[in-house]
């Protein structure tokens, strides 16, 4: 590694070039491809020059990344560094791309040193997270951990400050300084035990017991493996913990100590422990609102095992405890569902009446309505759904569920025009929401067909917009008549100032971008006119390409698509889709922009994980979009790590059929390879398990296999219109439809897999 220390060290070896001229700069940026731009940044640089000192336009860091992306890696590393002398600007950005080469090459010392030059001054915001993931690393594979000592964590974001304390504990504990490093890692889960930081203290911690020093330690590592989804541990530490608990629980303190170890057996599946535990806490607990809880838990889980008796019983005794606090409805509702399903109308008939009793219980209530009317339309009985859909209406449940099951009522009493109108509003609210499809379905069959066709006589010369839009919707079925409308459509929505920017968006040229007209440009703007977007961060890049020019923003967001800066472009493309007017519809956007909206990163990655397990392709990226925005180091709140929101108990339990060994470590989950092989493999194992019904399948990915059977045994149908009805929780609800319209975007603009 003396080469590269001496290049760093030494004086340019000849004059560098001078600034060229921003037509260069466009025509670079034009370029077809890596190795079109290479060859024109190579005459660039081999222009003649003998006065200038400075290289302010970055051409030779540039030139590193061309270098390094057609595979002429220690050329690149000599770009770099040259670069550090010539462009003192982009010096940071410089050791940052020589850092990683390092890493690959697998020289650590050098790597740490690199990575440390760059924390131990003002690093760039945009280069934070990379850099200390990579001088981490480098420590952890043998960098010199003196270089910690000059770094101040303080003046960084919290998650790297912290991921810097734990390299500090690392680096101790390798010193045999262990009372030191001790310390330092039960200072982190005291502060925080949700980041990636307190998951890694955690596990150096483990086989630990609590000392005068720590006298919680037991605790806290309890609570921080139950929260990174490590319940067998969880559960190891709690449990003794909550023996030595007062016979008496009554504060806030000891009651969550309790809850979160019932709750570990709970997500471990161990139904019924988790059950008993529930019961056990509700029985010592002294507050009412924490015995309602408990005891509405212990039914939840005897519900999932399957014991539903118990589970009503469980249900109908918190909603006794005390009326007016937030687990009664839920429990009365739960109830409800159980008595349903067993056939016990009476019963069920007289829980609603309860339900409805109280205004506290509005939303329940409705919640309540619409799985009855549900329940009885799929099996053909019309008498009673009306009114529970009156009820439905009036208490705001969802409108889009509600519109559809009065269109289903409406049909099946033979009110076609009525069917008609509710399906219509459907359509012109959420013509992508899941329901949409079985919509079009229905009114392109008997006997609603023939209803449609002379509703569409009687209106498509219509000269109201909003009827002329609602019978375009009601055309789907008749392909000719559907483009004669859509092309009528088209043409008023062009004449109107407000639609037409955004039926004609197209990105903005790179010849006019607003980079080439500035005089001076700061950091971020220099790394975009070299083409470097995905090393800014968005706020200059939003300055510059902002959404009130459609276009130039459009072409921001392209750009970013293209540096592999996904989640940013969708930020853009979103914001754009939020300017557009109602009335226009999505289906008549440019397609391109459409695509960028839903775009196909990892295509390469995609294509052999659905090949290799039978995956639907769309259902895969419709997934990474909604959760992580196709982010790999995306961590949610609930531990779910990279593109495809993995917890570890589901990555180690798929481990074996993606070739890995178990357990899995959790940074694995943050390369795109994994994440995405993994997301195949249990998506098609989800899709076996629930015999192909998508939302089912979905719901199972997010609140896990035993909810999602639990949903499916509410229904007395296997259509999905009554499960997506009968899903109980808001947020898997809503997780659904954000899934389900995105797969139906995939589908429509990539006919075919996606390659």
């Amino acid at each position: 590694m003396l080469w590269l220390l001496t290049l760093l060290l030494a004086p340019p070896l000849h004059p560098p070039e001078p600034e060229p001229t921003v037509p260069s700069l466009v025509v670079v940026a034009q370029a077809a491809n890596d190795q079109q731009a290479l060859v024109l940044v190579d005459a660039l640089l081999g222009q003649p020059n003998g006065s200038i000192s400075e290289d302010p336009a970055g051409l030779h860091y540039l030139f590193g990344h061309l270098l390094e992306a057609v595979g002429r890696t220690s050329e690149a590393s000599a770009a770099f560094a040259t670069s550090i002398s010539y462009t003192p600007e982009l010096e940071q950005h410089s050791r940052l791309r020589l850092a990683r080469i390092e890493a690959e090459r697998g020289h650590p010392e050098v790597t740490a040193g690199l990575t440390a030059s760059i924390l131990r001054g003002k690093p760039h915001p945009a280069l934070i997270a990379e850099t200390t993931r990579l001088f981490v690393k480098s420590l952890d594979e043998g960098g010199d951990c003196r270089l910690l000592t000059a770094i101040d964590g303080g003046a960084l974001p919290d998650l790297q400050r912290r991921m810097l304390d734990l390299a500090r504990a690392d680096c101790a504990l390798a010193g045999r300084r262990e009372p030191e490093a001790i310390d330092g890692l039960v200072a982190l889960i005291e502060e925080n035990d949700n980041d990636d930081a307190a998951r890694g203290a955690a596990d150096r911690l483990l086989g630990q017991t609590a000392s005068d020093r720590h006298p919680r330690l037991g605790e806290e590592l309890g609570r921080a493996f139950h929260h990174h989804r490590r319940f067998d541990l969880a559960i190891a530490y709690l449990q003794p913990e909550v023996e030595r608990l007062p016979r008496s629980i009554e504060n806030d303190d000891d009651f969550e100590l309790f809850y979160l170890l019932a709750r570990s057996h709970f997500w471990s599946e161990e139904f019924s422990t988790a059950a008993e535990v529930f019961l056990d806490l509700a029985r010592r607990t002294t507050d009412p609102t924490h015995k309602a809880k408990a005891i509405y838990q212990a039914g939840r889980s005897l519900e999932l095992g399957g014991a539903w008796p118990e589970a009503r019983s469980r249900f109908a005794e918190a909603a006794l405890l005390t009326p007016s606090n937030n687990w009664t409805g839920p429990a009365i509702l739960s109830a409800l569902r159980i008595d349903w399903r067993r056939g016990h109308e009476e019963e069920a008939l007289g829980t609603y009446a309860t339900l409805s009793s109280r205004s506290t219980w509005t939303s329940f209530a409705g919640q309540a309505a619409l799985f009855l009317a549900a329940s009885d339309l799929v099996q053909g009985r019309t008498d009673r759904a009306g009114a529970w859909l009156s009820q439905a209406a009036s208490r705001k449940v969802d409108r889009t569920l509600t519109d559809y099951w009065q269109g289903r009522l409406a049909e099946a009493q033979g009110r076609d025009e009525a069917a008609i109108a509710q399906y219509q509003s459907v359509l012109l609210r959420e013509p992508y929401h899941p329901l949409a499809s079985d919509v079009r379905g229905r009114l392109t069959r008997p006997p609603l067909k023939g209803a449609v066709a002379r509703a569409i006589v009687r209106h498509r010369g219509s000269t109201d917009f909003a009827i002329r839009r609602a019978v375009w919707y009601l055309s789907e079925g008749d392909a000719e008549q559907h483009d004669q409308l859509t092309q009528s459509l088209y043409q008023t929505l062009t004449r109107s100032p407000t639609s037409a920017p955004f039926l004609k968006l197209a990105p903005t040229p790179v010849v006019d971008w607003p980079l080439w007209t500035r005089s001076t440009l700061r950091l971020d703007e220099r790394l975009m006119t070299l083409g470097r977007w995905n090393e800014v961060e968005l706020a200059p890049i939003l300055r510059l390409f902002p959404s009130r020019n459609p276009d130039l923003a459009f072409a921001a967001a392209k750009k970013l698509a293209e540096d592999g800066a996904t989640r940013g472009s969708l930020y853009i493309v979103e914001s754009l889709r939020r300017r557009v007017p109602s009335e226009v519809p999505e289906s008549l956007l440019p397609l391109p922009f459409r695509q960028t909206l839903y775009p196909t990163p990892y295509r390469a990655l995609v294509r052999s994980a659905v090949t290799k397990h039978g995956t639907d392709p769309y259902l895969l990226y419709a997934i990474m979009r909604e959760e992580s925005r196709f982010d790999p180091h995306a961590l949610s709140p609930a531990a779910a790590r990279g593109l495809t929101q993995f917890i570890l108990p589901t990555a180690n339990r798929m481990a074996s059929e993606v070739g890995l060994t178990t357990p899995v470590d959790p940074d694995l989950l943050y390369q795109p390879s994994v994440a995405i092989s993994l997301g195949a493999a249990y998506l098609a194992d989800l899709d076996s398990e629930f015999e192909g019904s998508l939302p089912a399948t979905i719901a199972a990915y997010n609140a896990g296999e035993y909810q999602s059977r639990l949903w499916s045994a509410y229904c007395f149908s296997n259509e999905e219109a009554e499960y997506l009805t009968k899903v109980g929780f808001k947020e898997t609800a809503a997780y659904l439809e954000r899934v389900l319209r995105s797969r139906a975007h995939y589908l429509e603009l990539y006919p075919g897999m996606p390659d």
